[in-house]
C-alpha cells in the first residue's frame, strides 16, 4: 500500500478480503498520517500480528532523500520547497525477495517514479496494480502507455471513482 495514509485502504481490504491477505506492507512518509496509520494498526485483530509492516518512508525511482510538504489530511507531497526531508526507498529494494500480488500507488503525483523504482519487482512478479493517475494530467496517458510498453501482458483499465476530478485509477491486471 504505497501512500497508505491513515490505513483507509487496509481497513477496506480487510473488510472485504481478509481471508485473501497474508501480508501487508504499508508505506507512508507523512508524519501525521503515519501516526494515524500506526493507531489504526493497533486496532487490528491479534491474528494480524506479524502480518503488517509499516514503513515510514517515501517511495521513488531511487534511494535517497527528498523534500516533502506536509499538510493536514490528504495531499502531502514532494516539494522542492517542502519544510522537511524524508527518506526515500525503492520497492525493488524494500521488497527484494518477496512476491507481492497487488500494489496500490496513491503517492500524490510521484506514481511514475514509484513504478520505475519497482520495475524489477513488476517484471518478476507481475502483481495487479492500482495506480492513481489524477494527480498530474500527463499521467492519464503516460502511466498506461508506460505499463503497456513493458510487454508483460497486463490488461489496462481506467476507472473514475468520484463525481469530482479526483480519484481516477489505472488498473493493470495480469493475464495469468
Amino acid at each position: 500500500d504505497c501512500g497508505a495514509y491513515d490505513g483507509d485502504t487496509l481497513r477496506l481490504l480487510l473488510s472485504r478480503f481478509s481471508n485473501l491477505i497474508h501480508r501487508y506492507d504499508a508505506f507512508e512518509p507523512d508524519p501525521v498520517s503515519l501516526l494515524r496509520l500506526r493507531d489504526a494498526a493497533r486496532t487490528l485483530p491479534p491474528s494480524w500480528d506479524g502480518q503488517l509492516t509499516i514503513h515510514g518512508v517515501a517511495l521513488g525511482a531511487r534511494r535517497g532523500t527528498n523534500r516533502f510538504r506536509s499538510v493536514v489530511g490528504m495531499g502531502s507531497t514532494f516539494d522542492d520547497t517542502g519544510e522537511q526531508e524524508v527518506e526515500q526507498e525503492t520497492l525493488d529494494e524494500v521488497l527484494a525477495g518477496r512476491s507481492p500480488t497487488f500494489i496500490k500507488a496513491d503517492v500524490e503525483g510521484a506514481e511514475r517514479d514509484l513504478l520505475e523504482g519497482a520495475i524489477e519487482l513488476i517484471r518478476r512478479c507481475r502483481p495487479a496494480l492500482a495506480v492513481c493517475v489524477y494527480h498530474r494530467p500527463d499521467h492519464y496517458r503516460e502511466i498506461p502507455l508506460w505499463l503497456h510498453s513493458l510487454g508483460l501482458g497486463y490488461r489496462l483499465y481506467l476507472r473514475h471513482h468520484t463525481h469530482f476530478f479526483t480519484s481516477t485509477v489505472c488498473y493493470a491486471v495480469p493475464d495469468r
